[in-house]
């Protein structure tokens, strides 16, 4: 499994796009990448998954900021 930077490397090579999660662009320097928003793409799942032995607290912050990011709250008060 390629990490962040590999990818947004190959990228910056010419050698391939990339589908990133858009809070990233606020914390990598653009160099010589284009970020452009994809806003009609279709929805999709999406798994988050962390070590065992990855401490609770984190986990718990982990969970709430995807639930936030992807109005997961939201769609269940509504049904």
């Amino acid at each position: 499994m390629p990490l962040v930077e590999d990818c947004l490397l190959e990228v910056g090579r010419g050698r391939g796009v990339w589908l990133a999660p858009q809070p990233l662009e606020t914390v990598m320097p653009p160099g010589n990448l284009r970020w452009i928003p994809v806003t009609d793409a279709e929805r999709f799942d999406l798994a988050v998954v962390w070590s065992d032995r990855a401490p609770q607290p984190l986990i718990t912050r982990l969970v709430a900021e995807v639930r936030a990011l992807t109005g997961h709250d939201q769609r269940l008060h509504a049904a």
